[in-house]
């Protein structure tokens, strides 16, 4: 870039055009003078040039190169794994190619081969192994969310600006029977680490907070809804039972039906009441504050839920749940020979059967197709 010109009076809208400011004190924008456009992967969209623009191609190519490495440090770090373990290399493929969050179920026997030294490293790559997704918190910043919002509507053909989450926004709800999310934009949502469940986008960190809290607190298969999870994702306790259910977790018993029943009147109270003396609206309020119990800072019992199962439960090949240690059938013994009565047997450890991933092969990182924009 030329001396002459800052990295900063080149900036770009959520429209995506490329603006120029000649005034590098000024804090507006300026006028455009490019506009992204589709092109070979989502890393590396190209630019045309508006007529009269005042800057050449290798400027504006050089700015949003600078603009990629101050907003996106963390994907040119998931490009730089030649030198390290194969199951690194693999997950920082996959997490890159997902475009900063991978389904951990998908990469399960991968991480797996990790030992404390790579997953060491996978942390200091900006990656999270959570209990859901792997994903790299850096990329729910404003200005990375922004940017990576155009980047995926250039290249997914979407009208600019995008829908996307407010900045700091915990959780939105975005599908309803009277709205229903189009899937694009629950495509988009996923891609910005917002995935959707039970209606409501949830930003990825605080729906690992909840999952975590989730499997903490569990017990014997199930566990207690908490306030502090709707309080986590800022939404009501319905909606709350509605993402846990839609994570695969089934509601078993709610205190709130049990207090619906026992506060619904009887046919002798209904007719009792039709029969009571008429009494003033004043006197009816007071008796009503008199026998209001003092509710303060008591919240209600949550309903329970029985845990998903997941692939531990699973028998191969199956489809039937199970206890992965269930009980074996005592072993018969043979006749005239009684068995050694307070021996423990012998601990053979548990059986575990293991298969390597495919190992997907590293292609170029994309990175280097900027320095080649054209128009």
């Amino acid at each position: 870039m030329s001396t002459d010109i800052k990295p900063s009076q080149i900036t770009l809208s959520d429209e995506g055009k490329i603006c120029f400011q000649p005034n590098e004190t000024n804090p507006l924008p300026g006028d455009a003078i490019a506009q992204l456009v589709k092109g070979e992967s989502i890393y590396a969209p190209q630019f045309e040039m508006m007529a009269g623009a005042p800057l050449s191609q290798d400027i504006v190519s050089a700015a949003l190169e600078a603009h990629w490495q101050a907003n996106l440090p963390v994907f040119y770090k998931l490009t730089a794994t030649s030198e390290l373990p194969q199951p690194v290399q693999d997950i920082c493929a996959a997490v890159y190619e997902s475009f900063g969050m991978a389904a951990r179920e998908d990469l399960q026997d991968t991480i797996a081969q990790l030992d404390t030294d790579m997953r060491t490293i996978v942390r200091n790559k900006g990656i999270r192994l959570g209990p859901l997704y792997l994903f790299c918190p850096e990329m729910n910043k404003p200005a990375a969310l922004r940017l990576r919002a155009l980047l995926w509507g250039v290249y997914n053909g979407m009208d600019l600006p995008v829908t996307r989450m407010p900045d700091g926004m915990v959780s939105k709800k975005v599908d309803s029977a009277e709205a229903p999310l189009a899937p694009a934009q629950a495509a988009l949502y996923k891609a910005l680490c917002y995935p959707v469940y039970g209606g409501r986008a949830i930003r990825i960190d605080m729906l690992d907070r909840v999952v975590n809290a989730i499997y903490d607190s569990a017990d014997k298969g199930k566990f207690q809804a908490q306030h502090a999870m709707a309080e986590w994702m800022g939404c009501p306790i319905a909606e709350l039972y509605a993402i846990l259910e839609a994570l695969g977790h089934k509601k078993v018993h709610d205190p709130a039906d049990d207090v619906a029943e026992d506060t619904a009147p009887t046919k002798e109270e209904t007719a009792e009441e039709k029969t009571e003396a008429p009494v003033s609206e004043e006197q009816a309020e007071d008796a009503q504050d008199a026998a209001k119990p003092n509710t303060d800072n008591i919240k209600p019992e949550l309903a329970t839920f029985a845990l998903k199962r997941g692939k531990a439960y699973q028998k191969s090949g199956g489809g039937k749940a199970q206890k992965p240690h269930a009980k074996k059938d005592k072993p018969a013994f043979k006749k005239g020979k009684k068995p050694n009565k307070g021996k423990k047997p012998k601990d053979q450890g548990p059986r575990v059967i293991s298969a390597g991933p495919d190992k997907p092969s590293q292609a170029n990182s994309p990175f280097a197709v900027l320095g080649q924009l054209k128009k």
